[in-house]
Formats: C-alpha cells, sequence, structure tokens
C-alpha cells in the first residue's frame, strides 16, 4: 500500500485534490457526489478543455476526507480518475489563500512615499538612515532566501525589497544564487518556493535557467514559469520532464523567445513546438536534448532568424526528416549533433553541401560509423572556426590535411578518439595558422611529432598520447600564449617537461595550467618553483570532462 503524506512539500494540510481523465459527459454535480462518500466535499470545479483533456478539483471539508479518495481506485463513465493532490498554492489552508482573502493586494503592494521614519528611535542601527535607493541596491546584492526573510523586518524593508525585484531579469537554481550551502545539509529548492520567488520578480524576468536542478521538480513548473514570466527571452528546461500543458503554457504566454532549451517530454511534441516556433518569430538558438522528437518540428524553424541548432541524445530523429530540414536551414551559423540514433553520411554530405554558412560544427558519438570520404564534405565549409568529430573512425589523415588546406579561420579542433589518425594528419593540422584549441585526446597512432608550428595554441589536450619530453619541450617554447596543456595518462612524461616549463614561463605575463595526473612525473622530486605556472595533479584520462571545469 503506498503511503501519500497529509500534507504538501511545503506543510499545507491537502484537502484539495486533483482530478484528470474526466470523460466529456462529467459533470461537476457527478463528481461530487461521487467523492462525497469518501467525506464531506466543500466545493468541486471541472475545466473542460479541447481533446478531451479534462480535469476538475474537489476540495473536502478535511484533510482525513481527502485522505481516503486518495487511497482507492476510483471509476467514472468506464474511466479510471487520476487522482492527485493539489498544487499548494491551490490549497484553501495556505497562507497565500488566507492573506490574500482577507486584505486588498492593491494596497499591500503599494509603496508610500509619505511616511516618515522616527531616525531617533533607531539611532543605534544606522542602515535605518539610509534613503530607499540606497537600501533597495543592498537588497539586490542579498542571495533570494535573505531577500525574502528582510521582509519579516520592517514595512519599510518588506516595501522596499518587493519593489526591488524589478531589477532581477535572471534567475537560476544554482546555490550562491539562493543563499543555500551545497553539502549534506543542503536544503531543497521546491516548485512552491520557486513560485513564490517568481510572484515578486516573474514579470520582469528575461532569462530563466533550470538545466543545473539537483532536485525534482514536478511537470507543472513549465506551467507556473509560463504563466507567470511572460517576457522571457531566454529559456533552459533541459533538466526538467515537460509535458504538453507545459509547452501549451509557453505558446500561449511566451512570445519574445530567442534562445530556448528544451530536454525530455512526455509525448512526441514535435507539433506543439511547431506552434512554439511560430509564435516566436526571433528564436535564435535551439536546443533539444534525450527526447523523442521525429524532427519534423525542424522544418517550422524561423528561417531568417535562427543560427544554431543543437540534437543532443535524440534517439527517434529520423534521418529522411533531418535531411529535408538541413536543406532549408541555409542561414545557420552553428550545429550540433550527439548521440544521435541512425545519422549516416548521407546527413553530413547535406550538411557540406547546404550549411554553407557554418561557423561551428560538432558531430560525435553516432550510432553508425562515418565513412572517410563523407567527412571531405566537411572541408567544403571554408567559413569553419569551430569543428568537433571525435569518436569517430572516418576522420583519417587525407581528410586533416584537406581540412587544413580550405578551412583556414579553424581555431578549435576535436579529433578525440579519432584512431586511424597518425602523426602525418597532425602535422597538417598544426599548420592552420588560426588554430588556439586542439583537443586529441587517446590517439594511439600519434607519437613523436613537431608541434613547433602550432605557435597560437592556448589549449591542447593529448591525454594518453604517446609523447616525450622533448615534443612538449617544444611547444613550450614555441606557444608563448599557452594556457592549458593536460598530459593526463602521458607515461613518457617526466620532471624534464615541468622543469623546462618553470624556467620558460618566469617571464610570462599568463599562467600555464599542466594536467600531470598518470604520467611518470614525480612532484615530491620537483622543486622548481614559477609564479605563472599552475601544476594539477589529476588524472583526466578515464573521464569525459574538460580540464577548465575543475578550475
Amino acid at each position: 500500500i503506498p503511503f501519500f503524506s497529509p500534507v504538501t512539500e511545503d506543510g499545507v494540510p491537502i484537502r484539495k485534490l486533483f482530478i484528470s481523465n474526466l470523460a466529456e459527459r462529467t459533470s461537476f454535480k457527478q463528481l461530487a457526489k461521487l467523492f462525497s462518500k469518501y467525506g464531506d466535499v466543500e466545493s468541486c470545479y471541472i475545466k473542460k478543455n479541447f481533446k478531451n483533456n479534462n480535469y476538475g478539483f474537489v476540495t473536502f471539508n478535511s484533510v482525513d476526507a481527502a485522505m481516503r479518495a486518495r487511497y482507492v481506485r476510483i471509476r467514472l463513465h468506464n474511466r479510471d480518475l487520476k487522482v492527485i493532490p493539489a498544487d499548494s498554492w491551490h490549497q484553501p489552508d495556505s497562507i497565500e489563500n488566507q492573506y490574500y482573502n482577507v486584505k486588498d493586494k492593491s494596497k499591500s503592494n503599494k509603496v508610500s512615499n509619505d511616511v516618515i521614519y522616527n531616525l531617533d528611535y533607531v539611532e543605534d542601527i544606522s542602515i535605518q538612515t539610509l534613503n530607499d535607493d540606497c537600501l533597495m541596491h543592498i537588497f539586490l546584492l542579498l542571495p533570494i532566501v535573505d531577500r525574502i526573510r528582510i521582509e519579516r523586518v520592517c514595512k519599510r524593508w518588506k516595501a522596499l525589497s518587493q519593489k526591488s525585484w524589478c531589477s532581477v531579469k535572471r534567475l537560476d537554481l544554482s546555490y550562491s544564487m539562493w543563499g543555500f550551502v551545497s553539502g549534506t545539509n543542503k536544503k531543497v529548492i521546491s516548485i512552491c518556493t520557486i513560485r513564490k520567488v517568481l510572484l515578486r520578480c516573474g514579470s520582469y524576468l528575461n532569462e530563466i535557467n533550470l538545466s543545473l536542478t539537483t532536485c525534482y521538480l514536478r511537470q507543472s513548473t513549465v506551467t507556473v514559469v509560463a504563466k507567470l514570466c511572460p517576457n522571457l527571452q531566454i529559456i533552459d528546461i533541459t533538466s526538467l520532464t515537460v509535458s504538453a500543458s507545459g509547452i501549451n503554457s509557453l505558446i500561449n504566454n511566451c512570445h519574445d523567445i530567442t534562445k530556448f532549451s528544451l530536454g525530455r517530454t512526455t509525448y512526441v511534441c514535435d507539433a506543439d513546438l511547431q506552434k512554439l516556433f511560430k509564435v516566436n518569430p526571433k528564436l535564435r538558438y535551439f536546443k533539444v536534448s534525450h527526447n523523442t522528437i521525429n524532427g519534423r518540428c525542424l522544418f517550422y524553424l524561423p528561417l531568417e532568424t535562427i543560427e544554431e541548432i543543437v540534437l543532443d541524445y535524440c534517439t527517434y530523429l529520423q534521418e529522411d526528416i533531418l535531411l529535408q530540414a538541413i536543406a532549408k536551414l541555409r542561414n545557420l551559423r552553428a550545429l550540433t549533433i550527439n548521440e544521435c540514433l541512425y545519422i549516416s553520411g548521407n546527413v553530413i554530405q547535406a550538411i557540406g553541401t547546404h550549411c554553407t554558412n557554418l561557423k561551428t560544427l560538432k558531430v560525435s558519438s553516432v550510432l553508425f560509423s562515418l565513412q572517410s570520404e563523407d567527412m571531405f564534405y566537411i572541408a567544403q565549409l571554408t567559413n569553419l572556426e569551430v569543428v568537433k568529430i571525435c569518436m569517430n573512425t572516418g576522420v583519417m589523415d587525407e581528410f586533416l590535411s584537406t581540412l587544413a588546406s580550405k578551412c583556414l579561420r579553424l581555431t578549435y579542433l576535436d579529433i578525440a578518439k579519432c584512431s586511424p589518425v597518425t602523426n602525418a594528419g597532425i602535422a597538417a593540422i598544426t599548420t592552420l595558422p588560426k588554430l588556439e584549441v586542439l583537443i586529441m585526446n587517446h590517439l594511439q597512432l600519434v607519437t613523436d611529432i613537431n608541434l613547433q608550428d602550432a605557435s597560437n595554441l592556448k589549449r591542447l589536450e593529448c591525454r594518453c598520447c604517446e609523447f616525450t619530453d622533448r615534443m612538449m619541450i617544444n611547444l613550450i617554447e614555441s606557444a608563448p600564449q599557452l594556457e592549458l596543456l593536460d598530459l593526463s595518462g602521458c607515461r613518457h612524461i617526466t620532471n624534464k617537461t615541468l622543469e623546462k616549463a618553470a624556467t620558460l614561463t618566469v617571464n610570462r605575463t599568463t599562467v600555464l595550467k599542466i594536467f600531470v595526473g598518470k604520467t611518470s612525473v614525480d612532484l615530491s622530486t620537483f622543486d622548481k618553483v614559477s609564479p605563472f605556472l599552475l601544476i594539477v595533479n589529476i588524472d583526466l584520462s578515464s573521464y569525459n570532462v574538460t580540464p577548465h571545469v575543475l578550475l
């Protein structure tokens, strides 16, 4: 038998239930009569929607009656009714409902300019002598938890704190913004807490980021966000599971979106995304992650404004639909396809043929290995500046040579775990005149090569490569702008590299960070010091993590 709590997640007694899967013919009288067998019904309400998505609310006079109704299977008109507690703010016993039932909202939120404060009474509290503008500026520097707490200090602080929320333009769930301490005793940010904050600042927000949530947020979260934040331009909800009502709320309320990142959904949402794109003609960025879209929604992206698309873990993406969409997206500037099943060389050919304005292309971890002849279509994109084609056996020396000769604007190249690459391919890449970032982890066929031509490098990752001290010393000497060198798992690297690096960096103006985990370096015998050399004894060779994230 499942256990149901008699209170909501923020301690409000549950007397009101949300009833869904109602038949079209169901009336509120029938619903009230059905639930009256479990206790006295205080009120009943039914909302009828299109496509039989009908729902209702039943409010009991007691918590015990509501509990009894939740423990049984209830059927009406040949349908199993779904019975769950109503949200905390809909419960009749919530503080919010009690407050607004007895006090006029317009008066409670008004800031009076005629209040005269008796400074003699608070002569020992110097902060009270500050004017309203100064106090509001101070309040804006506080974390969210403290800004809500200070409303209890006095009427003046409450009014000013609430007025200061109009300057808040961005909201995320980071501990630093909320004032929670990360650790074992960290507090959970619930949808009830988020809603209370959005009631204060939602109409002023331009950006909301719910991608890094460490707690479970219900499917109703997006519905709440959309209704309370109509002016959002940047939305990231990749960590949430979104229902149809959530996307429909975005369609109805948010029409200025320029960047939209979507995670899991409870259904195939291509049709609803089509409607969302239609009411947001300024959309520039679209990301979808761990989703079941088939790709048909991509047909309806605003062709004049869309600049970047990220398709991440879209396992149901259909190649034929994706090919048709790519043919339309000729103005695209950036495209990422990661961990998408059933993507073959046809997609690469379409990208190389139609997306001639691309500056960023990331294709990695596809189910079907791309063929070497397919990769040459990438070299046709001469405007490319960032290329990530890691974990692909189709990347060979011949392709890298062609890429180096045609894509002269490249500043970033990731060919990690492209096993066929040898010294010849890397030698060709190092001739790129603007290359600043080179990621070549786990290339077993690359040995001792000359990297002196890569004089503009700022970051090099070469985990588990067969590199020697001489090769790394030559690189450090020839690349004065080098800021990060990841040598994790390079077993031939010894203290000689660090000793030379300490000498060379003394006269530099930027810090060089070197990762030496799982190498032959012995830090117990290394005694040279340089203010611009940071040695990190961490092994990243077994992890897919970016080194600068750890620092």
